[in-house]
């Protein structure tokens, strides 16, 4: 009897959570697929809002009119943008005109390196001719399917950051309308615990967002310095366009980099500029992730990295690159909220990078035996 009632408290106390728990994770899970043209640019737009809230109830002092300080906060937000897109897009025109140029180019350095290597190899291992000009064309069809498919992408991102514009209008504009309502919704006893957590939300948004964006200015001079090192053409738009690209997780650092070494390779005799050139990418990638980013992103989000590898995975899964850069700030707003519940501490605590607080933490594991403790108080009791 005692047997079969503490099965049945073990029953209530771990299967039925953990089922909850699964279906409510499957759940979420398809609602952000389904869902990915109106949430991904709307969780875009939230973080943007944070990034900028200050600056917004600055302008807003000024103005009094909240339409009005909206507004211009993202025209303050845009217009460094736009004018740096214009600079660039005036050197990529240049370089679409070039481009049947450069394909020769390539075509014809690729057919001689190949080539060369060829003859250098053993007989029973050598290609022949048409197997050589093959493969070079298998591999720039590949590459022009990869442009028209980033070009593509590309159309898509522009309409999806227009949208998030809009979204960072409105959640400017109605701020504080938003705050009540989502403070309205806590228990009374809660609610300052609840405004807490949201000031540290928006604090973490902000201070990772600047550093990201710091980050990404050091490298596009970086980058332009190298570049320009090495007498490569347009060095600060493939400089700059490298650097942007970072922020697309181990994906855009590859891509930023492969783009300029191949137009050395196109452009330039000397073969051993674009190794040079891949020499000197792979240093400040290593400078960037060894040194340059803990010192000024640090540990804004203070996730460990296999939770960190974790999102920027599942999110680059569902929703492609806008998910890959959006899973480690995501990672980090679920920490928090974890954090501020005492029954999910402990698995705020799992995610962070180390324990800085050793009696928290034992007083999390002491409460998670807490059922194990009612379950032999119950047995006693009957």
């Amino acid at each position: 009897m005692q047997r079969r009632l503490a099965q049945k408290v073990i029953g209530r106390n771990i299967i039925v959570p953990l089922a909850a728990g699964l279906f409510s994770l499957l759940a979420v899970g398809y609602i952000f697929i389904q869902g990915k043209p109106i949430l991904a640019p709307l969780i875009f737009a939230l973080l943007i809002s944070g990034l900028v809230y200050n600056i917004f109830i600055g302008i807003n002092q000024f103005f009094k009119v909240k339409w009005i300080s909206s507004l211009t906060t993202i025209l303050v937000l845009i217009i460094p943008v736009l004018m740096l897109v214009g600079v660039l897009g005036l050197q990529f025109e240049e370089v679409f005109s070039e481009s049947d140029e450069l394909v020769t180019s390539m075509e014809q350095k690729s057919k001689t390196s190949l080539a060369k290597a060829n003859s250098n190899m053993p007989k029973s291992m050598r290609m022949t001719r048409s197997e050589i000009n093959t493969y070079i064309n298998d591999g720039k069809d590949q590459i022009f399917g990869y442009l028209q498919s980033g070009v593509s992408s590309g159309i898509s991102m522009m309409f999806s950051f227009f949208l998030t514009l809009i979204y960072v209008f409105f959640i400017l504009q109605y701020s504080s309308g938003f705050k009540q309502f989502i403070i309205s919704q806590m228990e009374e006893g809660k609610k300052e615990n609840g405004i807490q957590v949201m000031t540290k939300m928006k604090d973490m948004i902000r201070s990772y967002l600047s550093g990201l964006g710091l980050v990404v200015v050091i490298l596009c001079v970086l980058n332009s310095i190298g570049l320009m090192f090495f007498g490569v053409k347009y060095a600060v738009m493939w400089g700059c366009l490298a650097g942007v690209l970072a922020i697309i997780p181990y994906v855009g650092t590859i891509i930023g980099s492969a783009l300029p070494i191949a137009f050395a390779f196109a452009t330039m005799d000397d073969i051993w500029i674009p190794i040079g050139i891949a020499a000197y990418f792979f240093v400040v990638q290593q400078l960037e992730g060894n040194f340059i980013t803990p010192k000024i992103i640090g540990n804004k989000i203070n996730v460990n990295p296999f939770f960190a590898i974790l999102s920027v995975v599942f999110f680059g899964y569902i929703w492609g690159i806008a998910g890959a850069i959006l899973g480690l700030p995501l990672a980090g707003l679920v920490k928090i909220v974890l954090s501020t519940y005492e029954h999910t501490a402990a698995l705020s605590t799992l995610m962070s990078e180390e324990i800085d607080e050793p009696d928290k933490f034992s007083n999390e594991l002491s409460s998670s035996r807490y059922r194990l403790v009612n379950l032999f108080s119950f047995r006693r009791r009957v």
